[in-house]
């Protein structure tokens, strides 16, 4: 039992998100409806990402600063990747009010490690020491895929290597013993059933994905896929690329081999067949907020079980 829970209240629980749109977004939104807490959201638009990560830290201990004294006691702190996790933890350190025990918890959507740039910018090396520093400062981590997760660990071992004359042999495994894989649940109630683009709004859109009877992706960069997901579970056969978050999502017989693409869409094409509902939702379901919302509890510390 969490000391919330042993003096009877409910955690106390501050979001920071310095992106807030899109998937981190619904993310936060889903998280908040589905675990019972007391919500502080401190969040900036979703723009300018570089500028978030070199100054959410500072930002958010000014914001804090506005509040009495007696709000600034949080049980966890729960951050993303936009945020300089290192440097907020030591100004946080000099906050008047502030609980030193605190369990921050740091969630990755992504990382600057397997991040595509558009071009060869030396300047991006200081994003991923972010990242690895945010990592280094935090009590929990958790990433939205197995890959997500894997390239990072990846990322810290080849900058690691790199340091020929400093000897850290042990922070790889330090990284990934404190660190966990959590599927970003998603809201698939309203896309149970199949019915038989860019659109103005989602029912639209949830409309427009139960009439498909395919869902096919050519990614080269994802670190999740949450518009697969939601396809599928309107009824549509997944064909997707062999790599990325892929593989660890759905079933072998669902990927295609590199050269296997254009083969498998003609034939879908010539007989098309959708999932069955039960088949969608057997695919899907271990995604929905109901599956996950109990990994969620335990990673920032809502619950002992």
């Amino acid at each position: 039992m969490t000391a919330a829970e042993q003096g009877g209240r409910r955690s106390r629980i501050l979001v920071v998100e310095p992106y807030y749109g899109g998937s981190h977004r619904q993310f936060l939104d889903g998280l908040r409806s589905h675990l019972p807490a007391e919500w502080l959201f401190l969040t900036l638009p979703a723009r300018k990402w570089k500028m978030r990560m070199q100054l959410a830290a500072p930002w958010v201990v000014a914001e804090l600063a506005k509040l009495p004294v007696e709000k600034r006691w949080f049980d966890t702190l729960l951050v993303s990747t936009f945020v300089d996790c290192a440097v907020l933890r030591a100004l946080l350190s000099t906050l008047p009010g502030w609980n030193p025990r605190t369990l921050i918890c740091l969630y990755f959507h992504e990382n600057q490690f397997a991040y595509p740039s558009r071009s060869a910018d030396p300047g991006l090396f200081q994003f991923t020491a972010v990242n690895f520093n945010s990592a280094l400062a935090a009590d929990r981590l958790a990433f939205n895929s197995e890959f997500n997760r894997r390239t990072f660990l990846d990322g810290v071992a080849s900058l690691l290597n790199k340091a020929t004359d400093i000897a850290l042999p042990d922070l790889c495994a330090r990284l990934a013993a404190k660190s966990t894989l959590l599927y970003p649940g998603i809201e698939l109630a309203a896309i149970e059933t199949p019915k038989r683009g860019f659109v103005a709004n989602r029912q639209h859109y949830l409309r427009l994905l139960g009439m498909g009877t395919v869902v096919v992706s050519t990614a080269l960069h994802e670190f999740y896929g949450i518009a697969v997901i939601e396809a599928v579970r309107a009824g549509c056969r997944p064909l997707l690329p062999n790599r990325l978050s892929y593989p660890e999502l759905f079933p072998h017989q669902y990927l295609y081999k590199e050269g296997e693409l254009a083969a498998r869409l003609e034939d879908h094409c010539r007989a098309p067949r959708a999932l069955s509902r039960e088949r969608a939702l057997a695919l899907t379901e271990r995604f929905s907020w109901q599956s996950l919302a109990g990994g969620y509890r335990r990673w920032l510390g809502l619950s002992a079980g």
